[in-house]
């Protein structure tokens, strides 16, 4: 489980059933879902792929993200491909990601020096940990 995600399905419950959510609920859903209540990295690298028009989440609430987690040591890569949709990106994305999965498998360094090549102009952010190489 993800810190809102009994928020969120009660949300969900309440949306089906025609129940309007009150403001608290809400509140609850926001705060729960923030980055900034993120407070440790995770021990594995993360990979964040999304399309630069993805319409359903917006590419500033993923680089809110990255930051929030640079700042407290997550080692990262992010990868925004131009023009792409939320769904649009899987296919431009899918070589480069199995190869960034297969490079973590393999023991390669943290950032990996791999640099996508699905599309043109990929948009790129890492933050390695600080006892990263």
């Amino acid at each position: 489980f993800y810190p809102g995600e009994n928020t969120l399905r009660t949300r969900e419950r309440s949306l089906k059933d025609g129940v309007l959510v009150d403001e608290v609920t809400w509140k609850k859903v926001l705060e729960d879902n923030d980055p900034e209540s993120i407070p440790a990295p995770s021990p594995v690298p993360l990979l964040i792929i999304q399309g630069g028009s993805d319409e359903q989440i917006p590419v500033v609430s993923t680089q809110l993200l990255a930051a929030h987690l640079c700042k407290i040591g997550q080692d990262l890569e992010r990868w925004i491909y131009p023009g792409q949709s939320h769904a649009g990106v899987i296919v431009p994305s899918a070589n480069d990601m199995t190869h960034w999965i297969a490079d973590r498998f393999a023991g390669a360094s943290n950032p990996d020096s791999y640099k996508p090549v699905g599309l043109a102009d990929v948009q790129t952010t890492t933050c390695p940990t600080p006892h990263g190489p």
